[in-house]
């Protein structure tokens, strides 16, 4: 359950330098999307997006494998995220 992950994350001393590198991007619409980029992208439009927390900076791969260590989080497959990795990103 989230309290034990939670509490294994605690354990580790990780979190106090995790928290401090969150940001909470607030709930709003946003604009995404481009009118002059690829068709991918096109159009530019309005998305409602909830309230959430991110690092500052990119979370390392060693940061991230003592993460999933700490709170048994299932780490992703990589079927997961071949849209991300199969991507031309322009």
């Amino acid at each position: 359950d989230t309290a034990t992950r939670v509490a294994a994350v605690q354990q580790s001393g990780a979190p106090a330098a995790m928290d401090a590198n969150m940001v909470t991007i607030p709930a709003g619409s946003y604009t995404i999307g481009s009118d002059a980029g690829p068709a991918l992208v096109r159009p530019s439009h309005a998305e409602r997006v909830a309230s959430f927390r991110i690092e500052r900076t990119e979370v390392t791969v060693n940061d991230y494998a003592k993460f999933v260590s700490a709170t048994g989080a299932p780490a992703p497959t990589s079927a997961s995220h071949a849209y991300a990795t199969a991507r031309t990103w322009i």
